[in-house]
């Protein structure tokens, strides 16, 4: 039996490269639908930072296998100053003024 992979934000680089990458594959059915619930699902791939936060948030909510990187990183990725604080002891970060 395939195993049901839900790539989300369909339409953007990185979920056409979800998709080109898995689409011949058999061990996976590729799906681009949004009901999470009903569907069971064996893995959900969020190729964007908004919706891996939002998964994320809400992971104890879905069963199903949410590949994407933990809520910490999601939010570095997310917003740049939180990279800039996080690694601000280290000389290549750019110095961060206030008005």
């Amino acid at each position: 039996m395939k195993k049901r992979v839900l790539v989300l934000n369909c339409g953007t680089l990185a979920s056409t490269d979800i998709n080109m990458s898995l689409r011949y594959n058999e061990e996976f059915e590729i799906w681009e639908y949004q009901k999470i619930k009903e569907c069971n699902f064996k893995f959900i791939l969020a190729p964007h930072e908004d919706l891996v936060l939002y998964l994320q948030k809400n992971k104890d909510k879905i069963d199903d296998c949410i590949v994407c990187s933990n809520y910490e990183t999601a939010l570095l990725c997310r917003y740049k100053s939180k990279i800039y604080e996080k690694m601000k002891k280290y000389d290549f970060i750019p110095k961060i003024y206030k008005k």
